[in-house]
């Protein structure tokens, strides 16, 4: 049964509820994505492989991270609400640790979407297709934009225009620049 579902090709997938599933659980669901996608994309004969212990660790180390996250939020508002009583001192040392757990998350989330984005690349090589995955959108959205093309592959629309990143992207900056302007 286990060689039947590590034999299953990368499967379509909604991106607003990746997105949704990924915010509500605290980034727990993204950590879960890189296991399947880990399981899924080591099958297509690449010469580049995700390891699947990275995933497992970045499934650890997300959730070791929300409990600080809470300490985080909770000592924050006692030094707001106490700031005779030294919460604040507590909470520093708690935002250093949370920031360095952050960091080592960015950095590993980072090198395994530009791990899967050469699996997938070799993958459009292999197919006989000559565009690649944008490395561009990989860096901001991250498994949003792989699952988008991982989408795209398996309904055979490689050639067709990249739509939805750029509406994405637009969005964000259209939303920035309303906050930007609503603030002056």
């Amino acid at each position: 049964m286990k060689d039947q579902e590590q034999q299953t090709p990368p499967q379509k997938k909604n991106v607003a509820l990746l997105w949704i599933l990924s915010t509500i659980t605290l980034n727990i669901y993204s950590a879960i994505w890189f296991i399947k996608k880990s399981r899924e994309l080591n099958t297509l004969g690449t010469q580049k492989k995700l390891k699947e212990t990275l995933t497992v660790i970045y499934l650890i180390i997300t959730i070791v991270a929300i409990p600080i996250l809470i300490l985080l939020f909770v000592f924050s508002t006692l030094a707001i609400t106490k700031p005779n009583l030294d919460y604040a001192s507590i909470f520093t040392i708690i935002a250093i640790i949370y920031s360095i757990i952050a960091l080592f998350i960015l950095i590993l989330v980072l090198f395994m979407s530009f791990c899967i984005r050469t699996i997938i690349n070799e993958t459009l090589t292999k197919k006989g297709v000559t565009k690649k995955i944008s490395w561009f959108f990989t860096l901001i959205f991250n498994i949003f934009y792989l699952q988008y093309e991982i989408n795209r592959i398996m309904e055979n629309k490689e050639y067709e225009k990249r739509i939805g990143p750029w509406v994405c992207l637009g969005i964000i900056i259209a939303l920035s620049l309303t906050s930007i302007l609503i603030n002056i």
